[in-house]
């Protein structure tokens, strides 16, 4: 249980034993000296008007911070997932987010890909655990992540060896965009098929 929710249960608690003990002294139930009884209202009247203010402020966080339709919700749940690639340094991400027991989360891996072709390095896994999608309002979706650079990076990478096997805390910021996927080849058929990928750019 987060601090949170147990901050929330130990007011509730308060404010049902207040509420309890200051409405049972009304027909005399409970027995409390009249000068203890109008603190307790006062009290009492204190706590609605925070649960009042409390549950303005979530509504207004709440609006601030809207929840993912339904159709950016299964463009993410996408079967074949989501690559990523870095041309400049010969990386190439595989990811998906996925649901699990209800819950949604993300997975990845980037390989560097050799020159020569043929041969890919695992070097950086990403996961998340539970994670709630927000829409920033400008068409951004954000969430939270663990980075984790793999002990394959360290032939390529030796300056992140400190790093290999840390999990490294990290927010992804995304923008959906319109993607156009394919290939190309030489017009006579006798060349090798490569892939391509468009991307629309950002405003």
């Amino acid at each position: 249980m987060d601090l949170f929710r147990l901050s929330l249960l130990i007011f509730l608690g308060i404010f049902v034993a207040t509420a309890i003990i200051a409405i049972g002294s009304l027909p005399g139930w409970i027995r409390i000296p009249e000068k203890y009884r109008r603190t307790l209202f006062r009290l009492l009247i204190l706590e609605v008007i925070a649960c009042i203010v409390g549950f303005v402020v979530k509504g207004i966080n709440a609006r601030e911070a809207t929840s993912i339709d339904s159709t950016t919700l299964s463009m993410l749940l996408a079967v074949n997932g989501w690559d990523w690639q870095y041309v400049e340094e010969g990386w190439r991400t595989q990811g998906r987010f996925f649901q699990e027991n209800g819950h949604l989360r993300f997975s990845a891996t980037t390989f560097l890909i050799s020159p020569k072709g043929g041969e890919t390095v695992p070097i950086v896994e990403w996961a998340s655990d539970d994670i709630e999608l927000h829409d920033s309002g400008d068409g951004q979706i954000e969430f939270h992540a663990i980075q984790t650079w793999l002990q394959g990076a360290l032939m390529h990478y030796p300056e992140k060896k400190d790093l290999i096997g840390q999990s490294v805390p990290i927010v992804v910021r995304l923008r959906s965009n319109v993607s156009l996927r394919g290939s190309w080849q030489p017009a006579n058929g006798l060349g090798a098929i490569a892939g391509m990928n468009f991307v629309r750019r950002a405003e």
